[in-house]
């Protein structure tokens, strides 16, 4: 839940450099919560990198995923050594996937007002870079679905044990109980990254991006739009476990795009609402 008190001063921000572009303050800011963005996540990401992947605090399992998905993860998952590590990956990959689509949202608004620095994109930095970003927000979606089995209890607790993915009845450890509250709203963030992957792709190229770019993830628009109604279906799952209202398709579409700092719609902001 972190992320939504973070989320409301840059959304607002990049949505009021939305509204009004030819504003050079607004579009100013925009850049600098741009670049200070990149700077803090570059820092974050040596820290993940140390302290997690260095550190063997996070190992891959052989995990047999719905044929849906099955080729984006190579029949994997994450086995977290602590729920700590746990907490750090998921609020760690969720900050990059929003990340990626405000950075996406001022990079498109630039180029459809033709704003001359879109040089946010060609300067050489790697985190705003407009190729990185793209390939960052998928990544980072992909991350948070591999932390999925984790969070249910379904990896063996003999590591190296083939689990299959199948949704629990129940949490068979208690102490895990709270994982998939915690993994629900980082999902349903990350609902984001397919539902800008599949705009792209049905859309074609656009600006800096090539379509080598997005051939290069490997995935068409029916494979993606099939992602997103998977991950809607595991999102629903979570939230039934704790009476939590269900998600809508069209309604989470819009709220994601809402997150990336597009047009705000009070009706379907609010993330928990209880039965």
């Amino acid at each position: 839940m972190q992320q939504n008190i973070q989320l409301p001063g840059p959304m607002t921000l990049v949505r009021h450099y939305c509204e009004a572009p030819n504003d050079d303050d607004t579009w100013a800011s925009v850049h600098e919560l741009a670049d200070a963005f990149g700077a803090r996540d570059s820092q974050i990401n040596m820290v993940v990198q140390q302290h997690i992947y260095y550190g063997h605090e996070i190992s891959v399992e052989q995990c047999v995923w719905p044929q849906c998905i099955l080729g984006l993860f190579k029949s994997q998952a994450y086995r977290m050594a602590s729920i700590q590590t746990y907490n750090l990956c998921i609020q760690y990959w969720t900050t990059r996937v929003w990340f990626c689509g405000l950075i996406q949202t001022i990079h498109s608004e630039d180029l459809r007002n033709h704003r001359g620095r879109g040089a946010l994109f060609s300067q050489s930095s790697s985190s705003t870079d407009a190729s990185t970003l793209y390939l960052d927000d998928i990544d980072a979606a992909v991350n948070l679905i591999m932390c999925i089995p984790f969070a249910l209890g379904l990896l063996d607790s003999t590591p190296g044990t083939v689990c299959e993915f199948v949704f629990p009845d129940e949490i068979p450890h208690q102490e895990l109980l709270l994982l998939p509250l915690r993994l629900v709203i980082c999902l349903q963030i990350s609902f984001g990254s397919w539902h800008r992957l599949e705009k792209r792709l049905g859309h074609g190229p656009s600006g800096i991006l090539s379509s080598a770019l997005d051939a290069g993830i490997g995935l068409d628009v029916g494979q993606v739009q099939h992602i997103k109604k998977w991950l809607l279906k595991i999102i629903i799952e979570m939230q039934n476990m704790w009476q939590i209202r269900p998600s809508v398709y069209e309604e989470l579409e819009h709220k994601v795009e809402m997150m990336a700092g597009g047009t705000f719609d009070e009706s379907v902001w609010a993330p928990w609402q209880y039965n």
